[in-house]
């Protein structure tokens, strides 16, 4: 079993950040304990639940090496 710090961990996925429609009941943990957990890796954090356009500069800034997620992908209707 890989463990964090090895060599076979590329990267962790920390989540949810923000409250998220596609997952209701899940509690939010916010940019603060993203933040604290990215300064306690070098592994590189994704930060997954809730990011917009509009917040992925916070989470960058909170430390997160990327962002991945299911609404902000979301084509308005009518559009494909």
């Amino acid at each position: 079993m890989a463990t964090a710090g090895s060599d076979a961990v590329n990267y962790l996925i920390f989540g949810t950040v923000f409250e998220s429609s596609s997952k209701p009941d899940r509690i939010a943990s916010g940019l603060h304990e993203l933040s604290s957990v990215a300064r306690a890796t070098r592994i590189p954090v994704l930060a997954i639940g809730g990011v917009t356009s509009g917040t992925i500069a916070d989470v960058m800034g909170a430390g997160a090496a990327g962002v991945a997620g299911i609404s902000m992908f979301d084509m308005p209707s009518g559009v494909s």
